[in-house]
């Protein structure tokens, strides 16, 4: 079964996650009402920091349905979204870079858990099987590589067409720092040969390079909807990938055969 399937079939039967999806949704699409038209009936507070609301549900929905990096990993991308609103852009860098850093945790860990069960449970009895055990390595190998070549594409971009915008000292390193972070995230992403955390991760990656275009580089018309819906979709294609990781763990959806949940 596909994990894209997967993940609709289990919050059409979970009612935590299906409740955490229509809040998620119901929050990103407040995100876009005025906030002046939001303070007439809510706080200024909530209205002013509503950017940071989507992610709150998924970290607090997170502590219960997915696996603890990825829990992490939305919690501080819910303070940097929170950073963000309050005017810190460079609080905003270094939560959105620690939030990174726990997806490439996740992803890389992922990857090796993955390799070692396929490799367990391929015993080489036979030509056949061997041939099997070999075309899996391969396989492997191949995508190891072609992620590390896109994680330098995406470095290199940065580093040829955004750094140079970016004022010199600690905000140019800091930038610098954080595009080798989130390449690398997509990189192991891309591990996973799967197709809805590569979405995730990709739609991530397509806003913040956006944002850093038009903080830096040039305005970007419509950059509000091109860095926000992109980076909602990502954060939730994400989380939802990883809880049907934790939902497999805990029994609630069979596990597919190692070979097919690798190809998945």
């Amino acid at each position: 079964m596909n994990s894209d399937k997967t993940a609709i079939e289990l919050v059409k039967s979970n009612k935590q996650l299906a409740t955490t999806v229509i809040i998620f949704t119901v929050l990103v699409i407040a995100y876009f009402f005025p906030s002046n038209d939001m303070k007439s009936f809510l706080p200024d507070f909530i209205a002013e920091y509503r950017i940071a609301w989507p992610l709150l549900t998924l970290t607090i929905a997170g502590a219960f349905l997915v696996a603890w990096p990825v829990a992490v990993a939305m919690l501080f991308s819910f303070a940097g979204d929170f950073m963000g609103a309050y005017g810190s852009f460079i609080g905003q860098m270094i939560c959105f870079a620690i939030a990174h850093g726990m997806f490439i945790y996740y992803f890389s860990t992922r990857f090796k858990s993955e390799s070692k069960v396929n490799a367990s449970n391929m015993k080489i009895v036979s030509r056949e099987t061997a041939d099997k055990f070999n075309e899996l390595r391969l396989k492997r190998i191949v995508t190891f590589c072609v992620s590390a070549s896109v994680t330098l594409i995406f470095i290199s971009v940065a580093i040829s067409f955004i750094l140079p915008d970016v004022p010199a000292g600690v905000l140019r390193i800091g930038c610098g720092v954080y595009s080798g972070l989130i390449s690398i995230m997509v990189g192991t992403a891309l591990l996973q040969r799967d197709f809805v955390f590569t979405l995730g991760a990709l739609l991530f990656l397509f806003s913040d390079m956006i944002l850093a275009w038009n903080k830096f580089v040039a305005p970007v018309e419509y950059s509000g909807a091109l860095i926000m819906i992109p980076y909602y979709s990502g954060q939730l294609l994400i989380w939802l990938r990883a809880s049907v990781d934790n939902a497999r763990r805990n029994g609630a959806i069979v596990n597919q055969s190692p070979e097919k949940a690798g190809q998945a």
